[in-house]
């Protein structure tokens, strides 16, 4: 269970018969030590060893023999073997505990349903076919297509979807990037895509640092760009920052872009929309980007298509 630095406490507790009893008896010095015990019973998992009463005794600077009656008298506590409990410390954290175990699960299915989605969404997306299409076209497989030397043979596919792109200016032919599907990582080749990342850079000679590891949100980001505006886009996009003036530190300011400054959003599409061009003209150490100039060409002769296909 996660400390917690912190438990019930009834704001009316002073009217319980017991420590009523404890206030006749031992007066406000047995009250506050009661409420010493129980903050330690609940820093110490429930349970306090019998052995380390004397050493309480001396922490809290009562008489020995007082502690003892506090425990033994007024039934406030119960001593099982070596350990010393309180009933009502027990009944208490046995609540937290529950309310924990079930917050915990309830997040686990959260994160589980959001798991499923994303994975639903990056397949969606890679093969533009709508996972709730039931219709079904029998592709008829012919000697004429050398795929087999028989008539009677079906093929049972889905019928493909078109799927709009967010953005008219990015090319909608993915399927030429080659990046191999893994499961595992979401549908996306991260490795592949430092590999591809860090070569361009090499070759066009930026000194945009290298990336050596994508992890964590920067793997958020980057499945986020893929599934947004396709691996096409992001490999423009790697190509467009290699060949920038601007985000290789050629610029007023010295700024020098990074990999994490470059899979924001907003950055993304500035950076494939040619506001950092090397054509463009800056001021105050910031792009001014032109609107004809902004819906021109993605394409940068950066990296071969050749040497995207294979890495990336």
């Amino acid at each position: 269970m996660k400390k917690v630095y912190y438990f019930p406490h009834d704001f009316n507790a002073r009217n319980d018969p017991k420590l009523q009893d404890v206030m006749i008896e031992l007066g406000l010095e047995g009250i506050g030590a009661y409420w010493c015990m129980i903050e330690q019973l609940y820093e110490q998992e429930g349970q306090l060893p019998v052995k380390a009463l004397k050493g309480i005794a001396f922490t809290l600077h009562m008489d020995f023999s007082k502690l003892q009656r506090l425990i033994t008298e007024f039934d406030l506590f119960l001593i099982e073997g070596d350990v010393l409990t309180s009933p009502a410390v027990t009944k208490r954290r046995e609540a937290m505990i529950e309310k924990s175990n079930i917050a915990k699960m309830k997040i686990a299915k959260r994160w589980k349903k959001k798991a499923d989605n994303e994975d639903t969404n990056v397949s969606t997306s890679d093969t533009g076919v709508s996972n709730s299409d039931t219709d079904v076209i029998q592709m008829y497989k012919t000697s004429d297509t050398g795929v087999s030397n028989s008539d009677t043979d079906v093929i049972p596919i889905k019928e493909n979807k078109i799927k709009e792109k967010k953005e008219d200016n990015i090319s909608s032919n993915d399927d030429k990037s080659n990046m191999p599907l893994d499961s595992s990582v979401g549908g996306v080749n991260y490795q592949g895509i430092i590999q591809f990342y860090n070569s361009t850079m090499e070759q066009s000679g930026a000194t945009i640092p290298k990336v050596k590891s994508i992890e964590g949100m920067r793997k958020k980001h980057v499945s986020a760009r893929i599934r947004e505006y396709g691996r096409n886009a992001f490999a423009d996009m790697i190509r467009k920052a290699a060949a920038s003036d601007f985000l290789n530190g050629r610029n007023e300011r010295g700024f020098t872009a990074t990999f994490d400054w470059l899979i924001r959003p907003a950055n993304f599409v500035k950076v494939i929309e040619g506001n950092y061009d090397s054509n463009k003209n800056y001021s105050n150490g910031n792009p001014r980007a032109n609107d004809n100039q902004r819906r021109g060409t993605l394409e940068v002769s950066a990296t071969s298509a050749d040497d995207y296909k294979t890495t990336f």
